[in-house]
């Protein structure tokens, strides 16, 4: 093999190896973590000799030659590591980007909890290996570029196949374990960026054909219909974002007075429209009217005495599930039809009579033998796994999603109780944040004493919150202040803007559709939080920023 060959052999290798890592992503956390070590292997020893070790070997006795193998091994991985290093010191946005690690460093300084600590820092390790790595390695051409996102992408229409089929033939109770390889958060983000990149070649590559470009609309659409599964809230801002941003664009450059006019018609009708209809959902759940309890029947066809009682439960689907109620009779003909007591716990660890009740209730049917015994044996299994409302799993999306918002908001404005909605546990979260930073605005927390804060503050603030639901705060922005004070929050948003400016990338696709990704996740998750948030958020990151021969020519 001649040196030529040689070096063509290392360039396919990382090829390879970048290709695996970003397929990674939406699919393992186990090969995220395998193919984080195989590059920091390959950066070490890249440019190794094959030919030399195996003339050595020939030429020497098994002993001597391992001596010479040894000799051969360090001495490349300390050129390779003086070189690299003298790459990245000439790379002012590859230390400003490595950087954002080494503040987590200087974060020990005054933070007293260090197990937590080194593991927070073990977690974002991505953050200190990918902008040393990859400002040091080879560059990929347009169309390896090209490649590597291609399988990106069909990493994650795999994982929505999967997605889909588990919908189909799966036993889950919840949207979100739907999700069957990473956490459905970030799998929407994998998602939305897949959605994006696709679009891009639709858009953009005028060689396509016709037929080609039919195909890759029809990806985009399966790929948003496994958002639509998973109830992914932030995807379908995301998106929305990233159509509206689009269509600002594309009328921008347009000299038709016409479109423009059709655009800002858009831009009205839009927002009034989505009024209107979430106007309307919430009248259908909540838009039961006031009926007088006199008026309704005594009795149950098999002569039982009904309790009506409009104020045990919260209205929804339109009804109230504590009327028409016939305790002996529902708990008699549920236990004949199914293996879990009527009261029992559901598995999700609810009273099984309730989950009863308010399921009764969405589907219009009287609590009592009569409702029971029009349950199919798929509601039955329904109520067992703790699903109250057959909207949940009958009507999944938009309709779902903001059912379970609607019941979260009633409760919380009966009881002030954020246990039953995401959003209003984020808002606990966000109020607790915010009261952490109050008390430690200059310099935060410190690195490892994240969660001791929100422990302590949760307990001072008298949280409502069950210890399950009692996490930290769910905007990385939030985080940052948090931890490292007012300094280190603006010194992150810097780096982040700093770089894509420095690097004149403010017009490249990838990059900002990425970025738009990135931070709408950000205000409500801890996105760089978790290993699969981290890796995703510093691999392509680092990638769009020092990955690419010819980033212009992307734009």
């Amino acid at each position: 093999m001649g040196a030529n060959e040689e070096r063509r052999f290392h360039r396919i290798a990382w090829l390879v190896v970048i290709i695996l890592m970003a397929a990674s992503l939406p699919l393992s956390k186990f090969t995220m973590s395998i193919f984080q070590f195989l590059i920091l292997v390959m950066w070490f020893f890249f440019g190794i000799d094959f030919k030399k070790i195996c003339d050595d070997f020939k030429q020497y006795s098994i002993a001597k030659a391992s001596i010479c193998f040894f000799k051969y091994t360090v001495s490349l991985f300390v050129n390779n590591f003086i070189n690299g290093f003298r790459l990245f010191f000439k790379n002012k946005v590859a230390i400003l980007v490595f950087s954002i690690y080494i503040m987590h460093v200087l974060g020990l300084l005054w933070t007293s909890d260090f197990a937590y600590a080194l593991k927070d820092l073990r977690i974002k390790l991505p953050l200190l290996m990918f902008p040393v790595i990859l400002v040091m390695m080879p560059k990929f051409s347009k169309k390896q570029v090209y490649l590597i996102l291609g399988v990106y992408v069909l990493a994650n229409l795999s994982g929505a196949i999967a997605t889909v089929i588990h919908f189909f033939i799966g036993d889950y109770s919840d949207a979100r374990q739907l999700s069957v390889f990473i956490s459905p958060v970030r799998f929407s983000l994998n998602l939305c960026f897949s959605i994006f990149i696709v679009s891009y070649f639709i858009i953009r590559k005028t060689f396509l054909s016709n037929k080609t470009r039919v195909l890759l609309l029809g990806v985009i659409l399966f790929l948003a219909f496994t958002l639509f599964l998973l109830e992914s809230g932030i995807g379908f801002l995301i998106l929305a974002l990233g159509v509206f941003l689009g269509l600002i664009s594309f009328v921008k450059h347009s000299t038709s007075i016409k479109l423009k006019l059709a655009f800002s018609v858009l831009c009205i009708a839009f927002p009034l429209s989505l009024g209107w209809f979430l106007f309307y959902e919430y009248h259908q759940y909540s838009g039961g009217e006031n009926i007088q309890i006199s008026s309704l029947p005594v009795k149950t066809v098999y002569g039982n005495t009904y309790k009506h009682d409009t104020t045990m439960f919260l209205v929804e689907n339109g009804g109230y599930p504590g009327t028409y109620f016939c305790e002996k009779e529902l708990r008699d003909n549920w236990n004949q039809r199914s293996k879990l007591p009527y009261d029992s716990l559901d598995r999700t660890g609810g009273l099984l009579k309730f989950t009863l009740i308010r399921y009764l209730n969405s589907k219009d049917l009287h609590r009592d033998a009569q409702g029971v015994s029009n349950l199919k044996e798929s509601d039955l299994k329904n109520i067992e796994k703790g699903i109250a409302n057959h909207v949940y799993v009958d009507n999944p999306g938009i309709k779902a999603r903001l059912y379970k918002f609607f019941f979260g908001l009633k409760r919380y404005q009966k009881t002030k109780d954020p246990n039953n909605s995401s959003l209003f546990q984020r808002l606990e979260y966000w109020r607790t944040a915010s009261q952490i930073i109050k008390s430690n605005f200059w310099i935060g927390v410190g690195t490892g004493d994240v969660p001791t804060a929100f422990d302590n503050q949760y307990i001072k603030m008298k949280t409502q919150l069950k210890e399950k639901f009692r996490f930290r705060a769910h905007n990385q922005f939030l985080t940052i202040f948090l931890t490292f004070g007012v300094f280190g929050f603006l010194y992150f948003l810097f780096v982040l803007f700093y770089s894509i400016g420095k690097s004149k990338l403010f017009s490249d696709f990838f990059m900002i559709t990425f970025l738009l990704v990135a931070l709408v996740s950000m205000l409500t998750e801890d996105t760089i939080e978790s290993q699969a948030g981290v890796t995703f958020f510093a691999f392509f990151f680092t990638f769009l920023l020092f990955s690419r021969k010819n980033k212009t020519e992307l734009q």
